[in-house]
């Protein structure tokens, strides 16, 4: 049997105590100057790259908390796509 109400659990009760995590995802579409590191015909695939957070200590901190992955898809040489996934927390 597979429980699939979701966190709420509202339909079914339990004998256990219930600490669900959540995953948030979230996306946008910008228009920009340039692309960036990014080509107009490669789309990036779950990018765990910490890279672009070595300068500042505490956003690699809050990282290792909430760690995260982007998607990247440009769209004309002056437009993107960027969708960022943040991984199950509690």
């Amino acid at each position: 049997v597979v429980d699939a109400t979701g966190f709420s659990r509202a339909f079914v009760q339990h004998e256990s105590e219930f600490d669900p995590g959540y995953q948030v995802t979230y996306g946008a579409r910008f228009k920009v100057e340039d692309l960036g590191p990014y080509k107009k015909d490669r789309m990036i695939l779950m990018d765990y790259g910490e890279a672009h957070l070595q300068k500042d200590p505490e956003m690699v901190k809050l990282n290792d908390r909430f760690p995260s992955f982007v998607y990247v898809m440009p769209l004309e040489d002056d437009e993107i796509f960027m969708e960022e996934t943040v991984l199950v927390s509690r």
